[in-house]
């Protein structure tokens, strides 16, 4: 069964207009990488489509897992984990 893992974020109140799509379009460029990895079959990143049910989040991502096994190796894998600590910069 394939799984979709969603993460949504905020942008700090300062960021500018081209700040964000700089951040979409690292972000799309760092998961590009992991369509490398065995079980990740793909990814989409931006803004969300309704700004109205988006409860203030302005940045979402979702990546496609063949399974949730691939899902749970992908987790600790280094990827993932640069991934992290690059969003939280």
């Amino acid at each position: 069964m394939t799984i979709q893992h969603f993460t949504f974020a905020k942008f700090r109140s300062e960021i500018t207009s081209e700040e964000k799509e700089d951040a979409y379009k690292t972000v799309y460029l760092l998961l590009a990488g992991a369509l490398a990895i065995p079980g990740v079959n793909g990814f989409k990143v931006g803004p969300p489509l309704s700004r109205k049910g988006a409860r203030g989040y302005e940045f979402a991502l979702t990546v496609e897992f063949r399974d949730l096994k691939a899902f749970t190796d992908y987790i600790p894998h280094a990827h993932h984990l640069l991934c992290v600590i690059l969003s939280l910069r």
